[in-house]
């Protein structure tokens, strides 16, 4: 008898050891669950930051990507002035007499052979110069300037050039910069488009005869 009681004891010591060691765990376990959640809160909050570092990121390469397009502008402006003063600095190589043509001038006219759509495409051209080539006519220069030129200069360059031709003039189609992309060189190549990289021609004999042959 004494024998079975030591031995209910022992057991009766063992499962209350057993459930202080299952409390532990559940305490354990408890502080690893809460430590989850804090770390999961944490995850949380640093993807939240992390989108907004992302969204600032966005805002700032808008804000950069206009303030470079606002620059772009300015330099385009800026260098249109200087051809507009100093046309027959950057025209005297190959004309003479270089004057810059002021196109109210030429409204009636225009309105006489143009569209209404024609006249506004033609109005917003750059810079109209006139000139004389050595040994042969006046010619007019449709000039675009932009400070980078690209196709889409290439091509309004073009396009208003080959609409001041319907006034029976010889009007070579120019655009001028500081730079171009690739395309815009290309561009201006094959519609035979004179470009004035800084004040240096390209293209000039083939955009020349492109106006001349124009009927």
């Amino acid at each position: 008898l004494e024998r079975l009681e030591a031995t209910v004891q022992a057991l009766v010591e063992a499962q209350k050891r057993t459930e202080e060691r299952v409390n532990e765990l559940a305490e354990a376990q408890k502080r690893t669950e809460e430590r989850v959640n804090e770390l999961a809160e944490a995850q949380k909050r640093t993807e939240e930051q992390v989108q907004a570092l992302v969204h600032e990121m966005t805002v700032i390469k808008a804000d950069v990507h206009a303030l470079k397009d606002d620059m772009g502008s300015v330099k385009g402006r800026l260098l249109e002035m200087d051809y507009r003063e100093k046309a027959p600095s950057f025209f005297g190589r190959m004309l003479r007499r270089v004057r810059v043509q002021p196109l109210d001038r030429w409204l009636e006219n225009l309105e006489a052979h143009l569209s209404p759509e024609e006249v506004d495409e033609v109005w917003r051209l750059d810079l109209l110069v006139s000139g004389v080539l050595k040994g042969g006519p006046e010619v007019w220069l449709a000039v675009e300037i932009s400070s980078v030129v690209d196709r889409n200069d290439v091509e309004r360059a073009a396009r208003r050039a080959e609409l001041l031709r319907r006034l029976g003039r010889p009007v070579v189609a120019v655009v001028a910069g500081e730079e171009a992309t690739e395309g815009g060189v290309q561009e201006a190549q094959a519609r035979r488009v004179a470009f004035f990289q800084d004040g240096q021609p390209r293209f000039w004999e083939e955009a020349l005869q492109a106006a001349l042959n124009t009927p």
